[in-house]
């Protein structure tokens, strides 16, 4: 009696044994699917947030500032460029690039009002050659991913282009900085 006694706890061991190799090989397959599940949502999120920003790109390429108000379109180019930095925080350089290529699109809408004012059956060309550019880059980006050193590179060529159109306007060139805001990492300089 003892022996089937002992054999029968050896089976029920044996049995939870079993069963406990099973529950985590099933724990280990959910958290599995869960990690899939919540990389496919953040791809599906940052992929509708390049949407928006090519979006507001292609926006700015057309905009007549003769005719419409540009408050909405650059409110909403800023916010979507925000979005895509946030959404990517291990993009380091894609921030300072997001930002230069904003005020170089703010300098080529600039010269666009000036030349169609004078003569307002012209076209935005300089808008529509900067956003142009800049949608094959991000479109670039979203394709093959993060790519630091050129990204660094059209950051160099968005501040290179600035100085080119502040200089050949007769414009001050904007500033990168404004006195008394630092970065959230940074203390603001004394005067």
């Amino acid at each position: 009696m003892d022996v089937v006694a002992l054999v029968l706890a050896g089976l029920s061991l044996l049995v939870a044994v079993l069963a406990l190799f099973s529950s985590h090989s099933r724990a280990n397959e959910s958290n599995r699917l869960a990690r899939e599940a919540l990389a496919e949502a953040r791809s599906s999120k940052v992929g509708d947030i390049w949407a928006a920003v090519i979006r507001s790109v292609n926006h700015r390429m057309t905009f007549n500032p003769t005719a419409e108000d540009a408050g909405p379109m650059l409110r909403d180019a800023r916010a979507d460029l925000m979005a895509l930095v946030d959404a990517l925080p291990e993009w380091g350089a894609l921030g300072e690039w997001a930002a230069h290529e904003q005020a170089l699109g703010a300098l080529a809408a600039h010269a666009d009002l000036e030349d169609m004012t004078s003569d307002p059956q012209r076209l935005p060309e300089h808008s529509a050659r900067w956003g142009a550019a800049f949608v094959i880059n991000l479109r670039r980006f979203r394709a093959t991913g993060y790519d630091e050193q050129m990204m660094r590179r059209l950051t160099d060529n968005a501040r290179e282009q600035s100085r080119h159109v502040c200089a050949a306007r007769g414009w001050e060139l904007p500033p990168e900085a404004m006195p008394g805001i630092a970065l959230l990492d940074e203390t603001p300089e004394k005067p």
